[in-house]
């Protein structure tokens, strides 16, 4: 036992050396690590951690199909698929069983035009610069008004870009109305051309017979 003002802090037994309760090792050397055998501490076994991990920088997985796995039973997964991308899966068989990726905002007053989630596509490499590597696509979640114990109206908002930041370019509502051109559908297909002096085209095109619009009763074409 090593043991400091009296209480135990350390101790040797024959194959292992534990720091005791309310002890702790400090290692003052910053040697970054790249691989499993750089750094300022090492291993060629596992590491067991009972309590949380807190790390000041990047996490390397330095091999292919590298791993993260979730919960007591490990039944969620995100994997590495080697030059591909990750890979997220419930592992556990039966029906039902399926992986599931929940935005969460922390806002907990969500007023009107709120953001709740976004997805955005950027090309940051691209070495053509300036409208290159600015956000070329997105999907954002936006609400439609106050949220309330009645209501969490909201729209999903379609972005893409031509020489430009990516801006609106569908809306669908939570009515289910869709809107091209307009941010504010009144119809369940509400296009606006945009352009007061052309005009909005719809264009039904089929391999042998052209296209077909079915109208039934109480319908019109204005």
């Amino acid at each position: 036992d090593i043991k400091i003002a009296g209480a135990d802090d350390f101790q040797f037994t024959a194959n292992t050396f534990t720091v005791k309760s309310g002890s702790t090792i400090v290692v003052d050397d910053t040697t970054d690590s790249t691989s499993t055998t750089t750094g300022s501490i090492q291993t060629d076994g596992g590491v067991g951690i009972a309590k949380d991990l807190v790390v000041g920088d990047d996490i390397l997985l330095k091999s292919d199909s590298a791993s993260i796995q979730f919960g007591a039973d490990s039944e969620i997964t995100l994997t590495h698929s080697a030059d591909s991308g990750l890979l997220l899966k419930h592992a556990a068989s039966g029906d039902d069983k399926f992986p599931t990726l929940n935005f969460q905002t922390g806002d907990n007053d969500i007023a009107q035009n709120d953001v709740l989630g976004r997805l955005s596509f950027t090309a940051p490499d691209e070495g053509a610069g300036s409208d290159a590597v600015l956000v070329a696509a997105g999907i954002d979640a936006i609400s439609q008004g106050d949220f309330s114990a009645s209501s969490n109206a909201t729209s999903l908002v379609f972005k893409t870009a031509n020489s430009e930041t990516a801006v609106e370019k569908m809306r669908l509502t939570a009515a289910g109305d869709i809107g091209l051109g307009t941010t504010s559908p009144s119809a369940q297909l509400h296009i606006d051309e945009g352009d007061s002096n052309s005009y909005a085209t719809i264009r039904l095109e089929g391999n042998n017979r052209g296209g077909q619009i079915d109208m039934y009763q109480g319908s019109t074409i204005v």
